[in-house]
C-alpha cells in the first residue's frame, strides 16, 4: 500500500485511513481478478476510481465493467490510460446485446 499516498488522501478529505485502505485492498483483488495483481499503475488506476479520482462516471459503472470482463485501461510504461466513459460505456451495452442475441 502506498502509505504516502493514503496519506495525503487522507489529509484532502477523501476518507479515512481504514476506508482508504479497505479501498487499496479491494483494488488490489480486482487487478488480480482481472489477471493484473503485479501491476501497480492498473491497481492505482481502479483506486483511483473508487476514490472519485477518475474520468469514470461512478464507481458502480466501473465495477459493471470489470464484472463484464470489459477492459476499462491501458497500461503502459507511461502509466494508466483511461478511455472516454461514454465510449467506454457504449462498448458495454453493445456488447451486452450482442450477448443477448447469441444467448436467445
Amino acid at each position: 500500500m502506498p502509505v504516502a499516498y493514503i496519506d495525503k488522501l487522507v489529509d484532502q478529505g477523501k476518507g479515512s485511513r481504514a476506508d482508504l485502505e479497505k479501498k487499496w485492498d479491494k483494488a488490489k483483488k480486482l487487478a488480480a481478478d482481472q489477471g493484473h495483481s503485479e501491476e501497480y499503475d492498473y491497481i492505482v488506476g481502479i483506486f483511483k476510481k473508487m476514490i472519485g479520482e477518475s474520468h469514470l462516471k461512478s464507481f458502480k459503472q466501473f465495477i459493471n465493467m470489470l464484472e463484464d470482463g470489459e477492459p476499462t485501461t491501458s497500461v503502459s510504461s507511461g502509466g494508466v490510460d483511461n478511455p472516454d466513459p461514454k465510449k467506454l460505456f457504449n462498448k458495454v451495452v453493445k456488447r451486452k446485446k450482442k450477448k443477448e442475441l447469441i444467448d436467445g
